[in-house]
């Protein structure tokens, strides 16, 4: 390859230069083209590893919450004997924040698309904003407010 150029480089003339400079151009544009790729599969991986992540936690929280089952009918059903609907009332609002806590947000069938806008969001709650987003005839549109 290097004698080709060696050989190229000495003995071009002016067409030749025209077309060694296109199929390096060429060459120039299938690397960046590349190199955007690997940029966004990466970007893509570590998406999908927080994704993954955040379905683990969710996973552990709710074993915890399927094996603290019992306890919480107890203690419900002790507000019941009592006749203490406003505690009743105050404990299953927190178990149902808990839960909250435990669901993953699933905004489209679409994994890919998930993965974007999770990313957005996740983002714009870091920094104590929001992310709205919407989908009309196969325009995808995300904007956060910060």
């Amino acid at each position: 390859m290097v004698a080709f150029l060696w050989r190229a480089a000495n003995y071009t003339t002016p067409r030749s230069t025209g077309a060694l400079s296109s199929v390096v151009e060429r060459q120039n544009d299938q690397y960046v083209s590349l190199k955007q790729r690997q940029a966004l599969l990466e970007l893509q991986s570590s998406e999908m590893e927080k994704r993954l992540e955040k379905i683990r936690y969710s996973r552990q929280k709710a074993r915890v919450m399927r094996h603290d089952l019992r306890y919480y009918l107890q203690i419900i059903d002790g507000y019941a004997a009592e006749g203490n609907d406003a505690a009743i009332r105050e404990y299953v609002w927190e178990i149902q924040t808990s839960i909250d806590e435990t669901a993953i947000a699933q905004y489209c069938f679409n994994e890919q698309v998930n993965l974007v806008v999770s990313s957005c969001v996740g983002k714009a709650e870091k920094h104590g904003g929001t992310a709205d987003f919407s989908c009309r005839d196969g325009a995808f549109t995300v904007r956060a407010v910060l």
